[in-house]
């Protein structure tokens, strides 16, 4: 079952390809739960994120949020932001996890480029939220609601990140992604090596 392959153990070192590509945000369930039911991987279907509606999207959300007058209002706007990061968080692990699977395929390898683009464009969208979200009016309230480790998070990104950098980022996948495919292909002896740890 392709739905499986990717959690079978490699036939060399017994590593999985979870466990060898820690790059990748990768799930580690052959059974994901979604709308309150189990699903295989290959029932899950992929869309490209459309970057602009993300964005329009993204930032009225934020709008809301640093303008808000209430808690209720400001944690309605937070679950709309969170909203759309799991979509597009989903998206981009589906894309990692089929483009591992066989790097060779051209749909996946295409959308692959594609995120390694875009990837950092998010995680930018999601360092403006966590800024609002340490400096908002409600940051008490928030913290109280949704615990210290959040903020902690927070305060960290907007340490560690810089728009500047996206171009770095950008290339950095796609050299990672590079990486990956000749790893895919690298043989040891009579083995087909499926993982760094063979290597």
């Amino acid at each position: 079952d392709a739905s499986l392959s990717l959690f079978r153990g490699c036939n060399f070192c017994g590593k999985s390809l979870t466990q060898s590509i820690s790059s990748l945000t990768i799930w580690r369930d052959a059974f994901l739960v979604e709308w309150g039911r189990q699903m295989h991987l290959h029932e899950f279907k992929y869309e490209r994120i459309d970057f602009d509606a993300y964005n329009k999207a993204f930032d009225s959300y934020l709008e809301t949020f640093s303008k808000g007058e209430s808690l209720e209002m400001v944690d309605a706007a937070m679950a709309g932001i969170y909203s759309l990061r799991q979509h597009a968080e989903s998206m981009s692990a589906l894309v990692n996890i089929r483009f591992s699977m066989n790097t060779e395929d051209a749909f996946y390898a295409s959308e692959k480029q594609f995120m390694n683009t875009l990837g950092p464009k998010l995680t930018e969208k999601v360092n403006q939220f966590y800024a609002a979200l340490v400096d908002s009016a409600f940051a008490k309230q928030l913290e109280d609601k949704w615990g210290s480790h959040l903020f902690n998070l927070a305060r960290i990104a907007r340490r560690s990140f810089s728009p500047a950098i996206i171009p770095d980022l950008q290339r950095e996948n796609e050299l990672v992604m590079d990486y990956d495919k000749i790893i895919s292909q690298a043989k040891i002896g009579d083995h087909i090596s499926c993982c760094i740890h063979c290597v």
